[in-house]
C-alpha cells in the first residue's frame, strides 16, 4: 500500500491535529502544529477517506475531509473546510453500507457545500440572522451543515435551470440526490448513469405535465398514482428545493418527488436505485 503526507498552513500555533479514516473513526496519525500554525502527517494509506481535525483553544474543532489519491498534498483547515466536512458528515451518516455510487455523490456534493460556503459564509441561516455558529458545539454545526447543504442544493438547481450547461446540470441532480439523502433519510444515492441521463435531461429541458407524469410512472412501475397525488408530491418537494417552479415539471423532479415520503406515511413511492431508473426511463419514453 502506499503511503502520503499531508500539510497545511496557517491554523493556529502548537494545537493537535489527528488524521482518522472518515467513516470509522479509526485514528491514522496525529501531530501539532508549529508556531506558524502548519503540521505535517506521514506514513497515511494512499486511497484513504481522512478527516483530518485541529483542536483549537475554547472547544474549537476544525476539520477537512479529502481522499488521498497523491503521495503528498496540502490540506487547510478553516471555517469553510469545517462546513463543508460537517455536510459529509451529514451524508455519511444517512447509508449504512455506502456504495461507490454512494461515495462519488458525497465528495462531489462535498465540494459544491464548501464553494457555496466560501462564497456566501453563512447567509443561509437565515432563522439566525446570518450568524457563525458555535463552532465548539457540534449540535448546532450539524444544524447549520444541513441548511447549507440544502441551500447549495437550491442554487445548484437555480443555476441549472438558467444555464442548462451540461456541469451545472450534473452539479444540480448530484445536489437533488445529496439533499434527499439528508433531509428525506434517502437511503441510497442514483446510480451513475441515471445521474447522467437525469442531468441530459435537465440540459434538454425535458418537462412533463403532473398528469403526463403521472400516468407515465404509474404504467412503468405498476403504481397507483394520479394527477393530484403528483400535484402533491411535487409541492412537498418544492418545499425542500423552492428553485423548481412552474406548471410543468423537470424529468429530474418527477424522480425526485417520488422520493420524498409521502404525507402520513414511513416509504416514498421510489425506494430503490433501480426504482429511480425505471422512473426516469419511463418518463424520457425508453
Amino acid at each position: 500500500m502506499q503511503e502520503g503526507g499531508i500539510g497545511q498552513s496557517a491554523v493556529a500555533g502548537d494545537c493537535p491535529v489527528t488524521a482518522r479514516e472518515a467513516r470509522t473513526q479509526r485514528q491514522l496519525g496525529a501531530t501539532r502544529t508549529d508556531g506558524q500554525g502548519r503540521y505535517q502527517l506521514t506514513g497515511l494509506p494512499s486511497g484513504a477517506d481522512v478527516e483530518v481535525t485541529a483542536a483549537l483553544a475554547g472547544g474549537v474543532l476544525l476539520r477537512t475531509r479529502l481522499r488521498l489519491r497523491e503521495r503528498s498534498c496540502q490540506a487547510d483547515l478553516d471555517e469553510d473546510t469545517t462546513m463543508a466536512a460537517m455536510c459529509r458528515r451529514l451524508l455519511d451518516a444517512s447509508v449504512t453500507e455506502p456504495t461507490q455510487d454512494d461515495q462519488e455523490v458525497e465528495e462531489a456534493a462535498g465540494a459544491v457545500c464548501y464553494r457555496y460556503q466560501q462564497q456566501h459564509r453563512y447567509t443561509y441561516r437565515r432563522h439566525y440572522a446570518g450568524e457563525r455558529p458555535d463552532l465548539s458545539n457540534e449540535p448546532e454545526m450539524e444544524e447549520a451543515a444541513e441548511d447549507l447543504l440544502v441551500e447549495a442544493a437550491n442554487h445548484a438547481v437555480a443555476t441549472a435551470l438558467q444555464t442548462r450547461t451540461r456541469a451545472e446540470c450534473q452539479s444540480a441532480v448530484t445536489m437533488i440526490v445529496a439533499a434527499l439523502r439528508v433531509r428525506e433519510r434517502m437511503q441510497f444515492s442514483w446510480d451513475g448513469e441515471t445521474r447522467n441521463r437525469a442531468a441530459l435531461a435537465l440540459e434538454n429541458q425535458v418537462r412533463r405535465s403532473p398528469a403526463q407524469a403521472a400516468a407515465a410512472v404509474a404504467g412503468a412501475l405498476q403504481l397507483a398514482l394520479s394527477q393530484v397525488e403528483m400535484e402533491q408530491a411535487r409541492d412537498r418537494l418544492r418545499q425542500l428545493l423552492n428553485a423548481f417552479e412552474g406548471g410543468t415539471m423537470e424529468a429530474v423532479e418527477v424522480c425526485a418527488c417520488l422520493c420524498v415520503r409521502n404525507v402520513g406515511q414511513d416509504q416514498p413511492r421510489l425506494r430503490t436505485q433501480e426504482h429511480v431508473r425505471q422512473c426516469l426511463d419511463a418518463l424520457l419514453g425508453e
